[in-house]
């Protein structure tokens, strides 16, 4: 079970803390928790956009601890710093932020000495918080947004039987095999709206709009050698999209980057973003693909000024290697602001080498 439960996590993820998720696992969800919030009023009745689930928590925006220092770019969807001073006390900060935003704690949450962790729920989005002690004394401490779909009401093939269903996680065993019970399970998400976004051993992950729902079916030995099947779910703080067909694909939070192998070639991968992003609202700045870094490179703008970076490679194998990243345009006025606080001193200290 463990495997099951390490591999869905870190197809996301990849720096994921799996010790806290898997406490969490089955101490902070049981069965439909986090339901009585899913029919308030404000709770949106589909997969959330990134815009949508702004309105309701912004992570980028988050309140720090005095003195915390990001480990990573904030984004909407995830949160990762470092703090100082005991971890009951930077989790009592972040329970206390989280609350006073109208968000509620779910039971069985855990805070000692050596970690704590807890989840919360509002307008149907789940939050899961961790917090544990790095070497040097400092704290890690984390926010993810798990999204406004909840695991166990995700469709399963039939005669699969429940085994945990939780906030954050649904597991389920059944007699089909393994990879029958796969393609069960994406013809299912596919027949639903959900767009194949990648897959990583056992794991298959789908998106719609902001949410990124990963599947992981395995044999079970230790159950008799039945399959058993693992939903969970996470917010995404970018939506990227992808053309169909392609190899490796991979998106991580941090930062919000998409990168893929394909056959198709440079001018066929510019079409499609070209055309999918103008759909969205996004235009490029340049005519033309450039060289950056020795990549060719062309950048997307949308109205709220984010950024969309496209560079191409060789070097997957002979296909061609793609990556998209994207950068908020909050977070490119704050690198702008403090390049030009910079400049002044650089200015000066390239006078006095050029004098000596």
């Amino acid at each position: 079970m463990d495997k099951v439960v390490y591999i869905s996590f870190r197809a996301v993820m990849g720096k994921v803390f799996v010790a806290c998720v898997f406490g969490c696992l089955f101490g902070c969800g049981s069965k439909n928790q986090a339901a009585d919030d899913t029919t308030s009023a404000d709770a949106i009745k589909t997969p959330a956009t990134v815009e949508q689930a702004a309105k309701v928590l912004d992570l980028s925006t988050f309140p720090l601890m005095d003195g915390a220092k990001p480990l990573e770019s904030p984004q909407v969807a995830f949160l990762f710093y470092l703090a100082t001073g005991d971890v009951k006390t930077a989790f009592e900060f972040n329970r206390k932020a989280l609350v006073a935003q109208g968000w509620k704690e779910l039971p069985n949450s855990s805070a000692t000495d050596q970690s704590a962790s807890g989840m919360f729920s509002r307008s149907g989005f789940v939050v899961f918080v961790s917090v544990t002690p790095h070497g040097d004394g400092s704290l890690h401490v984390r926010l993810q947004n798990q999204g406004n779909v909840k695991p166990g009401k995700l469709s399963v093939p039939p005669n699969a039987k429940p085994v945990y269903v939780g906030d954050s996680t649904a597991m389920y065993e059944t007699e089909a095999a393994v990879p029958a019970t796969v393609d069960a399970c994406r013809n299912l998400f596919i027949a639903q709206g959900w767009v194949p976004y990648g897959d990583a051993g056992d794991s298959a992950m789908f998106k719609q709009n902001a949410n990124l729902v990963t599947a992981t079916v395995s044999s079970a030995p230790a159950q008799g050698g039945k399959t058993m099947i693992q939903y969970s779910n996470q917010l995404i703080s970018a939506d990227i999209p992808a053309p169909q067909g392609v190899d490796d694909l991979r998106y991580g939070d941090e930062p919000p980057e998409l990168t893929f192998g394909t056959t198709q070639n440079q001018d066929a991968i510019v079409d499609f973003y070209r055309k999918t992003l103008a759909a969205a609202g996004w235009k490029s700045t340049m005519d033309k693909l450039v060289d950056v870094d020795e990549k060719p490179t062309m950048i997307f703008r949308n109205p709220a000024k984010d950024m969309l970076t496209l560079s191409l490679s060789g070097a997957r194998g002979g296909n061609l290697g793609v990556s998209v990243r994207f950068q908020s345009g909050a977070e490119i006025a704050e690198r702008d602001r403090k390049r030009k606080e910079a400049a002044p001193k650089l200015r000066a200290a390239a006078q006095a080498k050029a004098a000596q």
